[in-house]
C-alpha cells in the first residue's frame, strides 16, 4: 500500500498530494444528499423532494461533526507514527475502534428514537412527512458513516489519503444506482433513496476495513 511520508522529501508537495484526495472525500461525502435530491426530484412528487432537502440537512450536520472527531484520530495515529512508535500506533487504533463504535451506537440509537422530536424541532410542513422516514432510516445508517470516518482517519494517519477517497467514490456510484433503481424504477421515494444511501455507506466501511485488515492491523 501506499505510504506518504509528510516529515521527508517536498513539504509542499507532500502535503499536495494529501490534501487534494481528502478534500475530494469529503466533496463527495457532502454530494450524497444532493445526488439523493436530483434523483427524488425526477422521479417523485414535492413531499419527497421537501422530506430528502430536509433529512439531509440534519444528516449533514452529524457527517461534520462524525469528521470533525475522524480528523483528531488522524493526528493521533500520524503522531505516533511519526515518531516510530508502533506499539502506540496499534494501540492509538484499538482505542479509535471502541470509542468510536460506542459514538455509533450512541448516535444511531439516539438520532432514530429522536426522529419526530428533530422533524417537529425542524418545523418540517405536513406535506413533507415523509422526512421521518428519510431521517429514521439513514439514523440506522449512522453505523457505517462513523466507522467509515474512522477508518478512513486511521488511514490518513498512516499517510494514505488516496484510499478513503476511492472508497467513496465506489459509494457514491453504488449510491447513484441504488437511488435510480428504488426511486426511479420502484418508486419508493424518499425511502429509497435513504436505502440507497445506507447501503453505499456499508459498502463503504466493508471496503475501508478490508484495506485496514490488509496492513495486519487486528
Amino acid at each position: 500500500m501506499s505510504q506518504l511520508s509528510l516529515t521527508e522529501g517536498n513539504v509542499r508537495r507532500a502535503l499536495s498530494r494529501f490534501a487534494i484526495p481528502f478534500l475530494g472525500a469529503s466533496l463527495l461525502q457532502f454530494l450524497y444528499g444532493a445526488v439523493d435530491l436530483i434523483v427524488v426530484g425526477q422521479f417523485a412528487d414535492q413531499a419527497g423532494i421537501a422530506a430528502v432537502s430536509t433529512g439531509s440537512q440534519g444528516m449533514q450536520a452529524v457527517t461534520n461533526f462524525i469528521i470533525g472527531l475522524s480528523t483528531g484520530g488522524t493526528v493521533l495515529v500520524g503522531q505516533y507514527l511519526g515518531a516510530r512508535r508502533g506499539e502506540d500506533v496499534n494501540r492509538a487504533i484499538g482505542t479509535l475502534f471502541s470509542l468510536f463504535a460506542l459514538i455509533a451506537v450512541v448516535l444511531a440509537a439516539a438520532f432514530a428514537l429522536s426522529t419526530n422530536t428533530i422533524v417537529a424541532l425542524m418545523q418540517v410542513p405536513a406535506a413533507a412527512a415523509p422526512a421521518r422516514q428519510y431521517l429514521f432510516i439513514c439514523a440506522c445508517g449512522l453505523v457505517f458513516i462513523t466507522g467509515y470516518n474512522m477508518v478512513s482517519g486511521v488511514l490518513r494517519g498512516l499517510g494514505d489519503s488516496k484510499r478513503p477517497m476511492y472508497f467513496v467514490l465506489v459509494a457514491s456510484i453504488i449510491n447513484i444506482v441504488g437511488d435510480l433503481l428504488l426511486v426511479g424504477v420502484f418508486g419508493l421515494g424518499a425511502a429509497g433513496a435513504a436505502l440507497a444511501t445506507v447501503a453505499a455507506q456499508g459498502v463503504s466501511l466493508a471496503l475501508a476495513l478490508a484495506v485496514l485488515r490488509r496492513r495486519d492491523f487486528p
